[in-house]
């Protein structure tokens, strides 16, 4: 390779190091303890096949992390984000340390750094999961046009069935959001038609009562549609 094609190379590795570098990076006295006990050994093994690219001792500690992450998603979500951004701040390319920092982001509020860290996770895997928290974050920081668009541009067939419909109900709520109630109603009639089994249906059918409640004047905030931790 030429040099003018080597140095125009590196200049481009080093501007995705840097798009892809957490944006919030935790100090030393900030980083979260970790129980003595706790380690990598309990992780999926499809996490663990991701550490093995960390080196071994940075490989457990970003594991350790994670492990906390899974331990206190739901019970504690605001020391799992804490912990999710310390494997973040340590895994850089990582694609589930930035899911995980991406889904604590979004569960304790932090939507700005939801959706950075989840477009992140999505260019690093190519996957599409969590398009419908994605799109809602987007809504949560005022972004409603990228929301609804996120919902129109996902292909159904990259999601499971749990999470096209999550994905059509946030869509249909930032359609309401806009003002666009005859659209949010229709997307969700077109999903209605797709064979859905009745516990989807029945979350279809609670996302059309706040759409008309939204229709109908109620207060916005007081609607939700997308799914809190458990």
């Amino acid at each position: 390779m030429p040099p003018h094609q080597n140095d125009f190379a590196d200049r481009n590795q080093a501007r995705e190091a840097q798009r892809m570098r957490p944006r919030n990076r935790l100090q030393p006295e900030d980083l979260p303890t970790i129980p003595d006990h706790i380690t990598s050994a309990a992780l999926p093994p499809w996490i663990k096949a991701q550490l093995t690219g960390l080196g071994e001792q940075n490989g457990e500690l970003v594991g350790r992390h994670l492990a906390m992450v899974l331990e206190y998603l739901e019970e504690v979500p605001e020391l799992a984000y804490r912990h999710a951004r310390a494997a973040a701040d340590r895994a850089g390319r990582m694609a589930v340390a930035r899911e995980y920092a991406g889904l604590t982001s979004y569960y304790t509020q932090r939507y700005g750094e939801a959706v950075r860290e989840l477009r992140t996770y999505q260019r690093l895997s190519g996957e599409k999961h969590h398009s419908a928290i994605l799109a809602d974050a987007l809504r949560g920081i005022g972004k409603t046009a990228d929301a609804v668009e996120v919902a129109a541009s996902t292909p159904r067939a990259a999601l499971d069935p749990d999470e096209a419909v999550e994905l059509a109900i946030v869509g249909a709520g930032a359609r309401a959001d806009m003002g666009e109630f005859g659209a949010a109603r229709a997307a969700l009639d077109r999903l209605r038609r797709s064979g859905l089994d009745a516990e989807q249906l029945g979350r279809l059918d609670e996302a059309s009562e706040r759409i008309e409640a939204l229709a109908a004047g109620a207060d916005p905030a007081s609607q939700e549609f997308v799914w809190e931790p458990e």
